[in-house]
């Protein structure tokens, strides 16, 4: 558990930065609230690994209440841990103003359009390098587009994982769209093309499956 893992440490104590690689430790949401405590307020730099800690939606939002204000980087792994939409609201909810790093592991935590919509929202504005891994979330084009009109216009380094996600041509290259060229609506005027990279299917999915089973085209972009 984290308490036997931490014992009565703070995570940064005496220290501006902190680094924990917690993957795979059966943390639970229990865990997760104990190490959102553990968490130093005068941190500015936290790299976490809680990736497969079965944390679920109320782990994710006690360690949202726990993170330290005053980050201007973050590094959080929280890849196939059925975050939920939920749990993305608290998270993204709490991400710090002048966050200037941000690097997410988001696979795997059953996103869906509605959990891209929270993580769009939370973006700091203030961003200078993202980094986003969102494989595996049923994304489709709409949550893609969401990200992507939400992206701040102060990148200037930019990853994102797309794998699995069932998005269309269009959602495939809605961020590129954004990049080098000045009439976008959506221009990200710092981003060079060379400090774009991008992971994404070669099978490409036109038609998304609704709820009642049948299929209808994505959404188009243009």
């Amino acid at each position: 558990t984290a308490s036997r893992l931490l014992g009565s440490r703070q995570l940064g104590t005496g220290s501006r930065a902190a680094l924990a690689n917690l993957g795979y430790r059966a943390l639970g949401a229990a865990g997760a609230k104990t190490l959102g405590r553990a968490l130093g307020g005068d941190l500015e730099s936290l790299e976490l690994d809680l990736s497969g800690n079965n944390i679920g939606a109320a782990g994710a939002q006690a360690l949202a209440a726990g993170l330290p204000s005053g980050l201007r980087l973050l590094k959080l792994n929280v890849s196939n841990n059925r975050i939920t939409p939920s749990g993305l609201r608290a998270l993204a909810a709490s991400l710090p103003a002048a966050l200037e790093v941000l690097h997410l592991g988001l696979a795997g935590v059953q996103m869906g359009p509605e959990g891209a919509r929270a993580v769009a929202e939370g973006l700091p504005p203030r961003l200078q390098d993202l980094s986003l891994d969102l494989h595996g979330n049923a994304l489709t084009d709409e949550g893609v587009l969401l990200i992507s009109r939400a992206l701040p216009k102060t990148l200037t380094s930019l990853s994102v994982v797309l794998l699995k996600n069932g998005i269309s041509r269009r959602g495939m290259f809605c961020i590129d769209r954004q990049i080098g060229d000045p009439s976008a609506e959506f221009h990200l005027p710092l981003l060079k093309p060379e400090c774009f990279s991008k992971v994404a299917d070669i099978e490409l999915h036109e038609f998304k499956e609704e709820e009642d089973g049948t299929l209808t085209r994505q959404l188009d972009f243009r």
